[in-house]
């Protein structure tokens, strides 16, 4: 065992956490030293409530004078990339960390810091767990905290584990690489560590993490494990809720950075959206085609380093904002052997099913028959359907007579349809939904003008002083 204490000149960082963008953090206080507080007494952390600390026997057991996970300024926590090592005194921020527990004197050695005693009767083989956290509403969990690590290699390391049922059962998530201490190799660097969350995490009110120490080196170390500043936080991205198809581009950014990414990288669900440029906190995007697109922020903490946590945003473009085509036809009801132009309107592109490319086609169904647009402008897709009507109009050329001496003709009829007859006659002319479109009265041989009529099938009633009759009539 050796400890190393930092002169008292060196100067004093008094730094802020940042918790401004995690739901959950734990600083562990300052104040009173609190020298061999352990971490699972409740006054440690008064705020999220106490961590706890289980003890294991596999893969080997503690020894009679195992180490211990403490909560005190024994180890005080100090900005990135400066040496550890600091004591009691001063500002006193505490931090958790793995230390000496040898009640026997003399004297005893109890809580020295990041500081361990090694050898077979001090194996160990303990975790310290949070309390639980509540991560419901929460998609992509973040884990971050500085960092001071050590340990002898192949002997010591720290398991960083999760519980996804509030400690029921765990899993490991990782084994914690052990930063570069060159720069303070028997007293630690402080450092930054963050880790994105597996999903079943994710919008689950019972999450705990464990950090599991293992030391059991025969000869020892200088330098354990301690943390501060552990912090639950979620990426976000901000983002027009909906991007028009017309101009299919919008703009994102990192609404909430995760604690310690300073470098983010874009991608997409399909991957077919342009970002300018890739990597950055904001970014714009072009969209190929309407749909649904599931945006993703990858942070780490240093430029191209390995991903650290995820942001995800769903984005539908169009959607709402499509205009819509239509189409017409230039004779709504046609004749078995006939032939109608169907107009697609309000795109710039058009297809026809059946059919094909253009903004007409030409059709000759021989019964009624339904067809599709689908029209195109900018990156606005719709579609629209149309029937076109179908009749067989047999007999309909010959002159229909309602008595002896009265003719209606000619069928099909133009912009005039004329009647002979004997005497007075009341004409009422109904569309192929029964509204009425034209009614008046005329006298023995008459016509009327039928120009404003549309194309299409018609009923003309008929009557007289003796009989009433309605008749099919169909104007091309």
């Amino acid at each position: 065992m050796k400890k190393i204490y930092l002169a008292a000149c060196l100067s004093l960082f008094i730094f802020e956490a940042n918790s401004q963008t995690s739901f959950w953090y734990e600083g562990f206080n300052s104040g009173p030293c609190s020298k061999g507080q352990s971490a699972n007494a409740t006054i440690a952390t008064p705020t999220n409530g106490a961590w706890a600390i289980t003890s294991f026997t596999l893969p080997f057991m503690n020894g009679p004078y195992a180490n211990e996970w403490y909560i005190s300024a024994e180890e005080q926590g100090q900005p990135i990339n400066v040496c550890g090592g600091v004591t009691c005194g001063g500002f006193n921020n505490k931090t958790l960390h793995m230390s000496s527990n040898v009640p026997l004197p003399p004297p005893p050695i109890i809580d020295i810091g990041t500081d361990y005693e090694s050898g077979p009767g001090n194996n160990t083989n303990k975790r310290a767990e949070t309390p639980i956290v509540n991560c419901t509403g929460i998609k992509n969990v973040q884990l971050s905290f500085d960092l001071i690590y050590g340990g002898v290699p192949n002997f010591d390391y720290c398991d960083l584990e999760y519980s996804a049922n509030g400690g029921a059962t765990w899993s490991v998530l990782t084994t914690m690489a052990v930063p570069n201490n060159s720069f303070c190799p028997t007293i630690g660097t402080w450092t930054f560590y963050a880790i994105g969350l597996p999903p079943s995490l994710s919008n689950n009110p019972n999450v705990k993490i464990g950090f599991h120490w293992y030391n059991s080196d025969p000869v020892g170390g200088d330098l354990s494990i301690g943390m501060d500043n552990v912090q639950f936080s979620e990426l976000t991205i901000a983002t027009s809720a909906t991007v028009g198809c017309l101009t299919a581009t919008s703009t994102a950014s990192i609404a909430n950075a995760a604690i310690g990414n300073t470098s983010y990288t874009w991608s997409s669900i399909p991957n077919t959206v342009t970002f300018t440029p890739i990597t950055g906190s904001t970014t714009s995007m072009q969209f190929p085609v309407n749909g649904t697109y599931t945006l993703l922020a990858y942070g780490s903490n240093v430029v191209g380093g390995v991903a650290t946590s995820t942001a995800e945003s769903v984005v539908n473009v169009g959607f709402g904002t499509t205009p819509m085509v239509n189409c017409t036809s230039n004779n709504s009801v046609i004749c078995t052997g006939s032939s109608a132009t169907l107009t697609g309107l309000n795109a710039t592109t058009y297809t026809w099913n059946p059919g094909g490319p253009g903004a007409t086609t030409v059709v000759s169904p021989s019964v009624n028959t339904t067809y599709t647009v689908t029209g195109k402008i900018g990156y606005c897709v719709s579609t629209k359907t149309i029937m076109q009507m179908v009749d067989p109009c047999t007999g309909l050329f010959d002159l229909t007579q309602l008595e002896k001496n009265t003719v209606v003709f000619p069928n099909p009829f133009g912009n005039e349809l004329h009647f002979v007859s004997d005497g007075e006659m009341e004409i009422c002319i109904r569309n192929f939904v029964g509204d009425v479109v034209k009614r008046t009265t005329i006298f023995k041989n008459s016509s009327i003008n039928t120009s404003e009529l549309s194309s299409g099938i018609y009923s003309v009633s008929v009557k007289t002083q003796s009989e009433t009759k309605v008749f099919k009539v169909i104007k091309h």
